[in-house]
Parts: C-alpha cells; sequence; structure tokens
C-alpha cells in the first residue's frame, strides 16, 4: 500500500486524522454516478481538502489540472485542491466537520487487475488508517433492474455493525430504497472487498491474540523462576505479579478494537445526462451518513467546472427551438 501526502503536510499526523474516520469509496460504474456523487460530496461539504494521493498502479494511468468551482459571476475557488497543480487517478480528501475520508477514483481499474486493488492498496490502507466505517457509493444499470425492484431507486446492505449509520434513513418508510440482505446482491466488487477485510482483520487478530499468549505466557515463566528463587522472602510480590498479569490480561480482552462497520448504498440510473442521478445519491448518501440537511437549505449544490465539460452548460434541446419544420 502507498499512500502520499501532501508536501506540505506531516504524512503522520494526515494519517492519524483518518483514524476512527468514515472512508467513502466510489466504485467506477455505470455513468459514473458514485465519481459524480464524490465530487458533490466534495464541492458541497464544508472545509473538505485534498491531504494525498493513493498508488495507481492497477488503474489507468491519468492526469489532468486540477478542478474548481466558478460561481455566477465567473470568479473561481480552487481551495479544495490548492496548492497542488496536477489532478491524478486517486486522491484522499479529508472533511474535518464530519471526519469523513473521501477517495476520487476519476480512472477505471486496469482489466484483470481488481483483486489487486483491492487486496493490494485498498485492504492495507483501511487497516492501517483504522477507519471506523467504510461506505462504498455504485450505480447500476437501470435496464436490468428485476421486477420486484421497480419501485425502488437505490439498494442499501449494511453488516450488522455498521446499523448505527441508517438510523437517520428510515428503510420501511422509504419506498425508494431497498434493504438488501446480501452484498453481493448490489456489488461483487463491494462484497469482495469487505471480505478480503474480514479475513485480514481476523488474522490480525489471531496474531495479535497470539502474540499477547506469548508474552503473558513468559511473564509467568519469568515470575515462577523468581518466585523459586526467592520463595521464601519474595512470596507475596510473586502473588501480586500474578494480580497484574491476570488484570493485564482482562484489560486486553475488554479493550478490543471497535470491529468496521461496512456499508454499500447502489443506484439505479440509465446512462446518459447523470448529474441529477449524482444530486440523488448525493441526497440518500448524506441521510445514510447523518448528515442532516436542514430544511430551510434550499442552495444550489455547487458542481465542479469539469462537469460543463462533460455535459455542456445549455439546457437539453426538445426539437422545437426553431419551429416545428426547422
Amino acid at each position: 500500500m502507498s499512500f502520499h501526502s501532501l508536501s506540505e503536510l506531516n504524512p503522520v499526523s494526515v494519517l492519524e486524522k483518518f483514524t476512527g474516520s468514515t472512508l467513502i469509496l466510489p466504485i467506477v460504474s455505470i455513468g459514473n454516478v458514485p465519481q459524480l456523487t464524490v465530487d458533490l460530496l466534495i464541492y458541497n461539504l464544508p472545509g473538505v481538502k485534498l491531504v494525498g494521493r493513493l498508488d495507481s498502479t492497477w488503474i489507468y494511468p491519468f492526469s489532468a489540472a486540477p478542478d474548481y468551482t466558478e460561481d455566477a459571476n465567473g470568479t473561481t475557488d480552487d481551495t479544495v485542491n490548492s496548492p497542488v497543480s496536477t489532478c491524478t487517478g486517486l486522491e484522499v480528501y479529508y472533511c474535518s466537520q464530519y471526519n469523513l475520508t473521501i477517495i476520487q477514483q476519476r480512472s477505471p481499474i486496469i482489466s484483470g487487475c481488481s483483486q489487486r486493488f483491492y487486496k493490494d492498496l485498498l485492504v492495507p490502507f483501511v487497516e492501517l488508517c483504522e477507519f471506523k466505517n467504510v461506505v462504498v457509493l455504485q450505480s447500476k444499470d437501470k435496464g436490468f433492474r428485476e421486477d420486484k425492484y421497480a419501485k425502488n431507486d437505490f439498494q442499501l446492505w449494511t453488516n450488522d455493525l455498521a446499523k448505527n449509520l441508517a438510523i437517520s434513513l428510515n428503510i420501511h418508510d422509504d419506498s425508494r430504497i431497498a434493504s438488501m440482505s446480501k452484498c453481493e446482491d448490489i456489488s461483487p466488487c463491494a462484497s469482495y472487498l469487505f471480505e478480503e477485510l474480514f479475513s485480514e482483520l481476523a488474522v490480525a487478530v489471531k496474531r495479535t491474540k497470539s502474540e499477547e499468549s506469548q508474552q503473558l505466557s513468559g511473564s509467568t515463566d519469568m515470575a515462577r523462576s523468581t518466585s523459586n528463587l526467592f520463595m521464601l522472602i519474595n512470596s507475596a510480590r510473586t502473588m501480586e505479579l500474578g494480580d497484574i498479569q491476570h488484570q493485564k490480561a482482562k484489560d486486553t480482552k475488554d479493550n478490543k478494537t471497535e470491529p468496521l462497520g461496512c456499508v454499500c448504498l447502489s443506484t439505479f440510473v440509465y446512462e446518459g445526462d447523470n448529474s441529477k442521478d449524482a444530486e440523488q445519491l448525493y441526497d440518500c448518501a448524506l441521510k445514510v451518513l447523518g448528515i442532516v440537511k436542514s430544511s430551510s437549505d434550499k442552495t444550489k449544490l455547487v458542481a465542479p467546472k469539469s462537469w460543463k465539460g462533460v455535459y455542456g452548460g445549455n439546457l437539453l434541446p426538445t426539437g422545437m427551438e426553431y419551429g416545428l419544420y426547422a
């Protein structure tokens, strides 16, 4: 795993910020809706800043000028990506107000390298940063939507440890959202990532327990030899050492690492101008994250300048602009 913080930032401090935060990961899928949604998160949530990049070995090479926003008066705002002069394929942003770590993936995974991308890059990154939750965003082809989901615009899966993320989202009262029992029914990629994460975490826990057992065994052997040597004059101290060992083992058992919460949120879309789809997924993602928008907040979402290069800035033609027989 290779995480590179911006040159002017302390990498240790950046990684410490990530600890306990929620990671948002967009999967490159139909219409690039997850990427567009992440753009909206980056440019609309307060205080989001680019803090680093991930190794792009397993995705197609990508480089461009950094994105920015522009208001109605033509005034540009590039504070999110400042001071970098190049935009890359895998960038990491951080939002301090909501404790969110956001990955923006701007290039698809090289064919045949998906497992390496998830297992060799993302899994070590999640383990290193000790995220509290991982939220995967994805889009699916609306043309292949099953009839039983005909009334649903979204599919949501969470593991038992991440139910707290969906407290503000009353699934039973929102007919647009289908609650799924299996992650693979939504996203094979997300399912593979979560399986690898829990597999690695299980190995890490087993390794930790083994090391602790060895340490306790060594301490016990030392205590016994000390007890044999000072049996007559230090028996009380030996008993005290045993009590300390017992308490240490109990503390280790009680202070377990908080389990990882996993969420997969997907939306059904057709490919085309997917800007409105991204806005809907953005609103749904805020609900899942527990970010409550004020009912009086009617502010229009800010889209980065790059969107105009994709969809243009004009309204879609209706065919009647120049008369019926134009």
